[in-house]
């Protein structure tokens, strides 16, 4: 540290001062121990270390002094320090330092740097709270249909529902007649008349039928069955409705039966039949054609049906338009 920044004496400059003389005494009685040659003076000279005079300016002409004071040691309150220099770059003494000036006026701003480089993204936040629902958003548009699905099990069956109210009675639909008579001409054989679906039959059976189980005997054997429509020529499908039939002796034939049919209409129609043949006398042989008779009208007949009273055969087994 420099002499003249140590803490000053109490008593004023002047013990100062005489710090400064006693050093440089000491100064000459320390190279005279040392036993310092001439040359070491010149060595001395020519760097220019001279010890510091004791008074006058120790910075004259720019010239650095080296002070040999710190090898007496401690002078006063302070540590000193030989190396210290006293003289600024221009030779001047260097004065106390002074207190610190008043922060001067805040520069202009700069330029702005160059934009650095993007540091590390951080770590994901925390996710935020749920906002609001928005409102909600116009219907779209209706998407196309989907294809049909696969059918569904069978349900399980529904309760029986209240029975509905009787329905209005039908019409009367046609009526089906079904009708039977019968003619027996002597005591071997039986004749019969059948009038069922809209078939006419005529039948015929042996009453004195060989008894085929004893006792021996005979007994009525069974009707043979005729159809009187089913011939290739026959008519028959000319009559309409058909309702009622009957079989009697045909008086003009003596081994011929007559068989008629009445429709609802009234018509009578009439076909004809002879009673047995060579080798089998209880058998039926029908022509099947059929003859329209006079339709019955109200009234009382003409004074000619008188003549049939005077016709041959017996009245009792005449057609049943004859009786």
């Amino acid at each position: 540290m420099s002499p003249e920044n140590r803490t000053s004496s109490g008593f004023g400059p002047l013990p100062q001062r005489g710090r400064w003389l006693v050093g440089g005494a000491m100064a000459s009685v320390a190279l005279m121990v040392l036993g310092f040659s001439g040359s070491a003076m010149a060595v001395g000279q020519s760097t220019q270390a001279q010890v510091s005079p004791a008074h006058g300016d120790e910075c004259e002409d720019g010239k650095k002094y080296l002070d040999l004071s710190g090898y007496l040691g401690p002078m006063g309150e302070d540590e000193y320090d030989p190396f210290d220099d006293k003289c600024d770059d221009k030779g001047k003494n260097k004065g106390k330092k002074g207190d610190t000036g008043d922060t001067g006026d805040t520069g202009d701003t700069g330029d702005t740097g160059d934009t650095g480089d993007t540091g590390d993204t951080g770590d994901t936040g925390d996710t935020g709270d749920t906002g609001d629902t928005g409102d909600t958003g116009d219907t779209g548009d209706t998407g196309d249909t989907g294809d049909t699905g696969d059918t569904g099990d069978t349900g399980d069956t529904g309760d029986t529902g209240d029975t509905g109210d009787t329905g209005d009675t039908g019409d009367t639909g046609p009526a089906v007649c079904n009708d039977v008579d019968a003619y027996r001409p002597n005591n071997a054989i039986d004749l019969k008349a059948v009038l069922s679906n809209d078939v006419a039959y005529a039948g015929i059976r042996d009453l004195q039928f060989p008894n085929p189980t004893p006792p021996p005997g005979t007994i009525s054997g069974p009707f043979i069955w005729y159809d009187l429509t089913d011939a290739e020529d026959s008519n028959f499908d000319e009559i309409v409705d058909p309702c009622s039939i009957s079989i009697a002796a045909q008086t003009n034939a003596a081994d011929g039966v007559s068989v008629q049919v009445l429709t609802e209409q009234g018509e009578v129609w009439e076909t004809t039949c002879e009673v047995g043949q060579p080798g089998d006398p209880v058998s039926l042989v029908c022509d099947e054609i059929w003859e329209e008779l006079t339709t019955p009208t109200p009234g009382d007949p003409p004074a000619i049906a008188n003549r049939l009273a005077a016709l041959p055969g017996d009245a009792n087994h005449r057609a049943k338009d004859m009786k």
